[in-house]
């Protein structure tokens, strides 16, 4: 079973993140630490930044899974679905390998 998941921000309970994983508890605590982590490759991204900037005010990312899928062909799909739809919409998602990071991103 595979999850599809939304990073929303605690405080404006914004979207600002789509992602996919089978284990939902373990990817959350990935983002989290390579946010922290200054020796990540992803410590200076925008997603990282703006967990960092939670963490800095008491908080964290709230993590929702908003579907489930059979396998990995078909979370792909749906992964893809939710970002195209979420920044159609006007979301200001930080996923910077779909090329979808917007302004609001850069915080």
């Amino acid at each position: 079973m595979r999850y599809i998941y939304f990073l929303k921000d605690s405080i404006t309970n914004e979207i600002r993140y789509v992602g996919q994983t089978d284990n939902i508890k373990r990817r959350y605590n990935t983002h989290l630490q390579k946010a922290i982590n200054k020796d990540s490759s992803e410590y200076n991204t925008y997603k990282s930044r703006w967990i960092r900037k939670l963490l800095e005010s008491n908080t964290s990312p709230m993590i929702e899974i908003i579907e489930e899928c059979i396998d990995l062909e078909s979370s792909n799909l749906r992964e893809k679905y939710w970002i195209e739809d979420l920044i159609k919409n006007g979301s200001q998602l930080t996923n910077s390998h779909c090329g979808d990071v917007t302004p609001h991103s850069i915080e």
